[in-house]
């Protein structure tokens, strides 16, 4: 009789704790629909269940997986509470007693808060898995995790045109850059188009200069008069600018705290917030951008984005490397000869939105 009173007062007990903090029973539902995706076929799903453990207690459980494997029944056990701090050890450790006590071959613990430092180093002996699910419409249990999303600024500013006269004493006062012209057409738009679209990525070295020398006295048109030109050359400073952003992901994942790492149920989407295309109002930042290819500390994939200029097709460009049959020489920015002057750049560009992350199925 006492036994019987010690096991019922057991369960009341837990059954009082369980209902203080197990997630609603809608909110388990949509749990369980999406474990249900992770598992492969013919495994059951249910929540709320009881069983009777080892020592004859019956035992509340959220989450109840019940499977075979190699022709033997076995059990996961997933425990999902709607805390308000981390889980820490002592959860972990009564997890662990719980369902060792329960024979369960799959142990895992959801959190809506993470799990402490020493939970997890208890956690990965004992083999139990860690994991918060990522913020979605369709619950409100979500872990915000997230990751740096690295940007560069690329482009070419302040540039000026110098006009090399074939008589070095000739003088000639024009104000427009586009009132040069050769073939009918400004030669701003030859030089704007080999930074923009040739040397856009150049900018990491510094300031530069493109050198055109012809190969004989050409005549080029300059604001509507001949004159007799040797050369062209063009001057640009260069902006070359690292910037960072923390965005977070949402969808239908979890975030496994074991391996620091999101996973993506086959089917399922995960999609990081809106990024800014504005990457100036992003943060600086002084280390060295990781290559895309390493995916070393991330939680699922790697993002650079780059703001560069673009060239306007619509705009003439004459053909001035018939005038010269040697490359353009490209070199240290030098100091601007007096004919020079400034003209606009191309407007920028930057076509980023929130991406989204779709597994290939079955993985």
């Amino acid at each position: 009789m006492t036994a019987r009173k010690d096991n019922q007062r057991s369960s009341n007990e837990e059954k009082q704790a369980s209902a203080e903090t197990e997630l609603p029973g809608a909110e388990l539902e949509k749990l369980v629909t999406l474990f249900q995706t992770l598992m492969a076929q013919g495994s059951k799903v249910s929540h709320n269940r009881r069983m009777q453990d080892r020592l004859g207690i019956v035992r509340q459980i959220d989450v109840l997986i019940e499977g075979t494997f190699a022709g033997w029944d076995v059990i996961g056990i997933i425990e999902c509470r709607d805390n308000s701090r981390k889980k820490g050890l002592d959860a972990v450790e009564a997890f662990a007693k719980k369902t060792e006590h329960l024979g369960a071959g799959l142990r895992l613990m959801v959190s809506k808060k993470g799990f402490t430092k020493s939970a997890l180093k208890l956690a990965k002996h004992e083999r139990i898995y860690c994991l918060s699910l990522l913020p979605h419409d369709s619950h409100r249990f979500g872990f915000a995790v997230g990751e740096w999303a690295y940007g560069i600024v690329s482009r070419w500013v302040d540039l000026k045109l110098h006009v090399e006269f074939a008589t070095p004493d000739q003088k000639f006062e024009f104000q427009a850059a586009e009132s040069v012209l050769f073939q009918g057409k400004p030669v701003v738009h030859w030089f704007l188009k080999k930074f923009i679209v040739d040397f856009w990525d150049r900018t990491r070295d510094g300031d530069a200069t493109i050198k055109l020398p012809f190969d004989k006295v050409t005549e080029l048109e300059i604001a509507g008069k001949p004159c007799a030109i040797k050369g062209l050359a063009t001057s640009a400073r260069a902006v070359y600018l690292k910037k960072r952003r923390w965005v977070t992901y949402s969808g239908q994942g979890f975030f496994n705290w074991n391996s620091g790492k999101i996973t993506v149920p086959s089917g399922l989407t995960v999609q990081t917030e809106p990024i800014k295309a504005d990457l100036m109002s992003w943060d600086d930042y002084g280390g060295e951008i990781p290559p895309l290819g390493d995916m070393t500390g991330s939680k699922l994939f790697r993002s650079v984005a780059v703001l560069t200029q673009f060239f306007d097709g619509s705009l003439a460009v004459p053909e001035l490397e018939v005038l010269s049959t040697g490359e353009p020489n490209v070199g240290v920015k030098s100091a601007v000869p007096p004919n020079s002057f400034d003209f606009s750049a191309a407007p920028l560009r930057a076509l980023i939105d929130s991406m989204v992350i779709r597994p290939p199925p079955g993985k």
